[in-house]
């Protein structure tokens, strides 16, 4: 039997992909989706509540209500309860359904082939068009050593959620990265490591107090920023102002550069990035304490770390790039944003679109529909790769 040829199909399985295949669906065109999973990559916070609100997470048009997965009248839905949510309207759609992994996309006299593993007996899906929207994935870490222990933030995420986080007991856990997932990290770790260091290159403030970018520092970092001012607090002395009384010292630095020879680091803490009362404290009390040493200079501080040290974890939570499968085709990802090079979801090649967090989206609600202009009828060619 001949393999038909689909009006579009998706590659994704998380909120983007969903979002696309609702809207295709609406319009009476062919779709089919491939995905290796299905419920997204917020499946890895397990029982931990999402950052983002029910009304923020909500997919329009999806046949099952969010609330329907959540087992506690909450504000936000868990990991699980979401990647739930995702994965069931996913199944109650009107569509051609794959579960396997992406290997290669390719393009043949106008359509489009999407290979799948090679040990699947599934044929390679073809369809006129095509919409990418196979998420993110973590960059690589700030520095390479020959025994550093390191760890992405997605890796971690997903040993908390398997009730693994006891391995961390007693250790020093450093984690370099300035966003949400960096602070909820060092949360979901406090009650088990004896030190929690967060190294960012900017503080990025909370929201709203001091600045108005909803993506920055948010609910549940903002209980990490409370135990970092209490770590460095000598005002009050209690059990959320000592060691070892149930949770890790939080330390917070602000670092400019990084030199390195072999397995030792240091990194250079500028005062002039750790201004803030905030992280001014944290520098002065690690310095008593005998964590920091200070610069040349002696306005500045050092941070002298081993990265062969026993009982101890570096953590890479620097931020996410597009994770796109193999294509014929090169520069589809920005190198300075790392997301996709795009143009209100329109790729630059015929026929291809991008969708969701691959192409720079930092929450659902913000998504622009990816394919807003796509028809069952073959497209325009648009010429070269030339987007910036």
């Amino acid at each position: 039997m001949e393999q038909p040829i689909f009006d579009v199909i998706v590659v994704g399985g998380g909120p983007a992909g969903l979002s696309e295949c609702i809207r295709l669906l609406d319009s009476g065109l062919n779709v089919a989706v491939v995905s290796d999973v299905f419920g997204g990559c917020m499946g890895m916070m397990g029982d931990h509540p999402l950052q983002s609100y029910c009304n923020e997470l909500e997919i329009e048009g999806a046949p099952i209500a969010l609330r329907q997965f959540m087992e506690k009248p909450c504000i936000s839905p868990t990991g699980a309860e979401y990647a739930s949510y995702i994965r069931d309207n996913f199944a109650a759609l009107p569509l051609t359904r794959v579960q396997q992994r992406v290997i290669t996309v390719t393009q043949a006299q106008g359509v489009f082939e999407v290979s799948v593993e090679a040990d699947s007996a599934c044929m390679p899906l073809r369809g006129k068009q095509l919409i990418l929207a196979t998420g993110i994935r973590p960059k690589a870490p700030p520095f390479d050593a020959p025994a550093a222990r390191w760890l992405n933030c997605f890796e971690l995420y997903q040993l908390v959620a398997q009730g693994q986080a006891r391995q961390f007991h007693d250790q020093d856990v450093v984690i370099f990265g300035s966003g949400n997932s960096a602070f909820q990290l060092a949360l979901l770790l406090a009650p088990f490591a004896r030190n929690i260091c967060i190294l960012v290159k900017a503080y990025l403030g909370l929201y709203p107090q001091e600045t108005d970018d909803r993506f920055a520092l948010r609910s549940l970092s903002q209980r990490t920023l409370e135990m970092i001012a209490k770590t460095s607090s000598t005002a009050v002395r209690g059990p959320l102002n000592s060691a070892g009384l149930g949770r890790a010292n939080i330390w917070l630095h602000a670092y400019s550069a990084i030199r390195q020879s072999g397995d030792q680091v240091v990194l250079q803490l500028p005062a002039s990035l750790n201004s803030h009362p905030l992280l001014r404290a944290s520098c002065r009390n690690a310095l008593e304490a005998g964590r920091l040493v200070t610069s040349s200079t002696g306005d500045d501080y050092e941070l002298h770390l081993d990265a062969s040290a026993p009982h101890q974890c570096l953590v890479s939570a620097i931020g996410v790039t597009a994770q796109l499968p193999a294509t014929q085709w090169s520069g589809l990802v920005n190198q300075q944003t790392g997301f996709t090079r795009h143009h209100q979801g329109r790729s630059p090649i015929a026929g291809l679109y991008f969708a969701g967090a691959a192409s720079g989206y930092a929450s659902i609600n913000t998504m622009v529909p990816a394919a807003a202009g796509v028809s069952a009828a073959a497209p325009e060619p648009q010429g070269q790769l030339s987007w910036a």
